[in-house]
């Protein structure tokens, strides 16, 4: 496996993995002692899903970089947002994560925001719709499932990469942001990936049975 990083890589490109059960095997061979640190007092299952995520995002890095997982440094900030520097050089990074389905994405530039959901009908969905009328959830109908999670991923995400507040970023208009934000179903499942610079992006699937 190679050590550097080149300097094309990632060009004008956000590449995103995801993983719809979050195995042992993945936690075991991409999570460094550091990540193990991190946990100890977490509730099981935040464990898990703290593991879980640096493990599939130090995965995708190997995969794009070809770098070691040791030249993988994913520091956990104040705020709880992940900070990311591959062989010295810093990258832009986001994880989602839901029951035991998870999401990253990683950039060379710019600010990225991830969110993952099951497609189910979702308590208070009416009224949401209702509240954020005027903003995010304008032109929705109270009974269109698809249509709201679309809605409801991307403002999660673009909230994550701004480092905002869901609530304000609920009340702007969705439309500034939808050409820089991609979307997929798998399954139940619908994945947002917003990036302020709006570049493609490559999804990447991993350990899905």
């Amino acid at each position: 496996m190679a050590t550097t990083v080149s300097e094309d890589s990632l060009q004008a490109q956000v590449y995103a993995a995801y993983s719809l059960a979050a195995t042992s095997q993945l936690k075991a061979e991409f999570n460094l002692v550091t990540e193990q640190q991190q946990v100890e007092g977490f509730a099981p299952q935040r464990q898990q899903q703290f593991l879980a995520g640096r493990a599939l995002l130090r995965w995708l890095c190997c995969q794009q970089l070809q770098v070691a997982p040791e030249q993988v440094e994913i520091v956990r900030q104040a705020n709880g947002a992940p900070q990311l520097t591959v062989a010295g050089q810093h990258y832009s990074c986001s994880i989602s994560h839901k029951d035991q389905a998870i999401l990253v994405a990683i950039a060379a530039e710019g600010a990225l925001g991830l969110d993952i959901e099951k497609i189910q009908l979702r308590k208070r969905q009416a009224q949401l719709i209702a509240q954020f009328a005027d903003g995010f959830m304008h032109g929705i109908q109270p009974d269109d499932l698809a249509g709201f999670y679309q809605r409801w991923t991307l403002a999660e995400a673009v909230t994550k990469a701004e480092q905002g507040k869901l609530l304000a970023t609920l009340h702007r208009q969705h439309s500034a942001y939808v050409a820089k934000s991609h979307h997929i179903v798998v399954a139940e499942w619908l994945m947002c990936v917003y990036h302020s610079l709006g570049w493609p992006v490559t999804f990447d699937a991993l350990a899905n049975e």
